[in-house]
């Protein structure tokens, strides 16, 4: 990038004295006026202009990688910064969503590298929280005295309080301990579907309940 000796900026205001969304950008050269080019990362595969994201705003990716999804983690930073009309600079904004999961996918590898199975489930859990608590299905997550974790959808509760609460109609509820799942063991529970039957042999069909992972 050339040489400037300055440049000025100026920020537009209406009548009431309030700020505008533009701004002018004046600059001035030390010598003959010319343009100059922002270049692409030396990396780069593309030529798109490379601009660098600042490092506060890494740090927030990096904080909240392991709690949203990529496009909602660059949704809501790029919201929180004022997006792209009134941020204070196209640095305090993530670069695009692929930044958001090249941030992610490196955490990911170097949490497996550390070969801690409860730490991925507690992200797991937090992550799906953030997105969509309604559909998660790690619902709770806990370290001591023994690691747990408590595995289910909101489908499946209220399937549970229809065909086994019902005081005029209800089937059990079957709990199953315990199946090996490697170092862990996993409790599991099922129920019968009473609006379903089987054709061929008549009975309700059963269905996977909430789990439990444990040691």
């Amino acid at each position: 990038m050339p040489q400037l000796a300055t440049y000025f900026n100026f920020k537009f205001a209406d009548s009431k004295g309030r700020l505008s969304d533009y701004t002018l950008l004046e600059y001035q050269f030390d010598e003959k006026e010319h343009n100059f080019v922002i270049t692409s990362h030396g990396n780069a595969k593309v030529s798109k202009p490379y601009k660098r994201t600042q490092k506060s705003t890494m740090e927030n990716i990096k904080t909240d990688a392991g709690l949203s999804k990529p496009r909602v983690l660059f949704d809501e930073l790029t919201e929180k910064n004022g997006g792209i009309h009134s941020c204070k600079s196209i640095g305090a904004l993530p670069r695009d969503r692929k930044q958001v999961e090249n941030v992610r996918a490196r955490l990911s590898s170097a949490s497996s590298s550390n070969g801690d199975p409860l730490l991925a489930v507690i992200l797991k859990c937090k992550e799906d929280e953030r997105a969509d608590a309604a559909n998660s299905y790690v619902r709770k997550v806990v370290a001591a005295p023994e690691p747990a974790a408590v595995l289910f959808l909101d489908k499946q509760l209220n399937d549970i309080s229809k065909f086994c609460c019902n005081n005029d109609y209800w089937l059990p509820l079957q709990v199953d301990p315990t199946f090996d799942l490697g170092q862990f063991s996993v409790t599991t529970s099922q129920y019968k579907n009473l609006l379903v039957v089987n054709r061929r042999t008549g009975e309700h069909p059963s269905m996977l309940g909430p789990l439990l992972v444990h040691y």
